[in-house]
């Protein structure tokens, strides 16, 4: 009799964490899903701009384009691309993927984690300027596995 009710108990432990471990990864990425409707607009600021101006940038663009497009919400955000040393590590980065297409995943890891927590929408446009261009087609790259 013991040894039937262990295994009993086995199995409805053993179905227990089944159950739980297929349920956890449907609660955890339930509340990442994009949203259908909507549109996520996201500025990439060029060299030597400070989180200010990036903010700014996005403003004015959101000012130009409104809150909806299509009949559907339109949000406009920012992805920082921060300044180096004053400017110079930018420059040279900023050569190095002009002239050479040497794609920079300097700040690309920070402007990933900061995308996944503004984009809510699964239709997104990417607006760069200046050496924004080149991280925003670096992050398209990642993003869609492409070479951007």
């Amino acid at each position: 009799m013991t040894n039937n009710f262990l295994k009993e108990y086995s199995k409805v432990i053993g179905s227990f964490f089944i159950f739980i471990f297929l349920l956890i990864p449907n609660l955890s990425f339930a509340s990442g899903q994009c949203s259908k409707n909507g549109y996520t607009v996201l500025t990439l600021n060029g060299v030597l701009t400070n989180e200010s101006g990036a903010k700014q940038n996005a403003y004015f663009l959101s000012q130009k384009l409104g809150d909806n497009y299509n009949n559907q919400s339109l949000k406009v955000d920012y992805l920082l691309n921060p300044s180096h040393m004053g400017g110079v590590l930018d420059f040279t980065q900023a050569f190095a993927q002009g002239f050479f297409h040497v794609q920079s995943d300097y700040n690309l890891v920070e402007m990933m984690n900061d995308a996944s927590n503004k984009i809510t929408t699964q239709k997104v446009l990417l607006v760069g300027h200046s050496q924004g261009n080149f991280y925003a087609n670096n992050l398209y790259g990642k993003i869609a596995d492409v070479d951007g």
